[in-house]
């Protein structure tokens, strides 16, 4: 009864999990399930599989090797699979033969696999023939897994985010064989190669660029100056200065999201004027850690006039700042929501309500007042 109760609530939901056993009804217009199967019977795993758009397999613990392959080729129009997080019996050479049957219709790949075989993951590429999204992001690729993947054209995003054995000669060569490339995110890789970054700059489509927790040198970030078509930018951790991040901004007019969080060579004194001034588009600012004051604090909401949602956690903007800054006559009505959570100097929470009463619409996130 519960079951069906929750079914008529749920007619026209999209993403569920599938955690328990369930009814046919409730999965009538699902496109994404988790496959917690364990006690569905045979037939309605068939008809709930057959209209599922993406496949995730991070907990099929209560399948063998026997049955995967079986219970997996009942997908029939799926167009995103997951092998995040699989048993530890599962390898590429065994997603490739999945794949074999589902391959066609399969445009997204997510692997967080730490035993990646090249000899699998060349048939998994083979046996995925229209595949133009892949996330390894953590995973245990390497150079020479990076240029199988080099060999797939149409290729429009990949993510290897903390991928612990990719280095800079793996992610030239790699980038230099995807021309199409849209999303790139190189989180946390350690690079430090002045050649990763001119091969990037090559990139003529390239819309969402992470570059965050590498090691680049200081004056090696101009060759991005070259990238027009940047909408997402994100350097959190690196040694940009204001100098270099106005080059690249002065070229990437269409960006709309730019994190910058722990980038301690930012905001020095009358440098940091220049590219704040240019920020048009922005819609979302991450400067968390960054070295900001109230004076920062107020430039910021005086200038970007599209901002949305700004993010100063972790700075020494006080409580009076705050105000002072919202209540400025030139600052942007689109603001709705402000972190600032642990800026230690703000410790007055009946100045913050005040805020909030004035400005009923502005999401305000502070977790340590007192």
């Amino acid at each position: 009864k519960a079951t069906e109760t929750m079914a008529k609530k749920t007619e026209l939901a999209h993403i569920l999990p599938l955690k328990y056993f369930c009814t046919e009804t409730m999965f009538k217009n699902m496109h994404q399930i988790d496959y917690h199967l364990e006690n569905v019977s045979e037939e309605l795993k068939r008809e709930l599989l057959k209209d599922a758009m993406n496949i995730n397999l991070r907990e099929l613990g209560f399948l063998d090797e026997a049955n995967l392959l079986p219970f997996l080729h009942m997908f029939e129009q799926s167009k995103e699979i997951d092998f995040s997080g699989i048993s530890e019996w599962m390898t590429l050479s065994m997603c490739a033969n999945i794949c074999e049957t589902i391959g066609p219709s399969i445009y997204r790949l997510l692997s967080k696999m730490t035993n990646v075989d090249n000899t699998g993951l060349q048939l998994l590429v083979e046996n995925l023939p229209n595949l133009v999204e892949i996330d390894f992001s953590g995973s245990y690729i390497s150079d020479s897994g990076l240029s199988i993947i080099g060999d797939i054209d149409q290729l429009t995003t990949l993510k290897l985010a903390n991928c612990p054995l990719v280095t800079n000669e793996g992610v030239i060569g790699l980038i230099r064989n995807l021309p199409m490339l849209e999303v790139l995110d190189l989180y946390g890789l350690d690079l430090s190669s002045p050649e990763v970054l001119e091969s990037i700059a090559g990139l003529e489509h390239i819309t969402d660029l992470d570059l965050s927790w590498n090691c680049f040198e200081v004056d090696s970030f101009f060759q991005l100056s070259v990238l027009k078509t940047l909408e997402r930018l994100a350097l959190s951790g690196s040694i940009i200065d204001d100098q270099g991040l106005h080059l690249i901004l002065q070229s990437s007019k269409k960006i709309n999201v730019l994190i910058v969080q722990a980038c301690h060579n930012l905001f020095t004194i009358e440098l940091y004027m220049p590219w704040i001034q240019i920020l048009d588009n922005l819609i979302e600012f991450d400067c968390s850690s960054c070295t900001i004051n109230n004076e920062e604090l107020s430039d910021i909401l005086k200038y970007i006039p599209s901002l949305q949602v700004l993010n100063v956690s972790y700075t020494n903007i006080d409580a009076e700042g705050i105000i002072e800054a919202l209540k400025g006559e030139e600052v942007n009505s689109s603001l709705n929501m402000i972190n600032i959570l642990n800026c230690t100097k703000i410790d007055n929470v009946k100045k913050l309500e005040k805020v909030k009463s004035e400005f009923p619409s502005l999401q305000i996130t502070c977790m340590l007042l007192k």
